[in-house]
């Protein structure tokens, strides 16, 4: 199976190799689940080290600040 390809724009700006790998990571875990061998699966598919398709891994599954929405300080609702 060919390898899919990724936009690289997030809005007007490029994403780095970085922000695209953690994409893609995102996207199989979405895709098929995070399993324990889904960095050496992204490894062999792209045929990138799997010591960095793990570090992606890893960080994709970080969970992220939440910054919630701002309340309302004064007048109506």
């Amino acid at each position: 199976m060919p390898p899919q390809t990724l936009d690289a724009r997030a809005g007007a700006e490029g994403l780095t190799a970085t922000q695209l790998a953690e994409q893609y990571a995102l996207q199989a875990i979405d895709r098929d689940g995070y399993h324990p061998v889904l960095a050496a699966e992204l490894s062999m598919q792209h045929s990138v080290p799997k010591t960095s398709w793990e570090y992606t891994v890893r960080k994709a599954l970080t969970p992220r600040p939440h910054h919630p929405t701002p309340r309302p300080t004064g007048g109506q609702p």
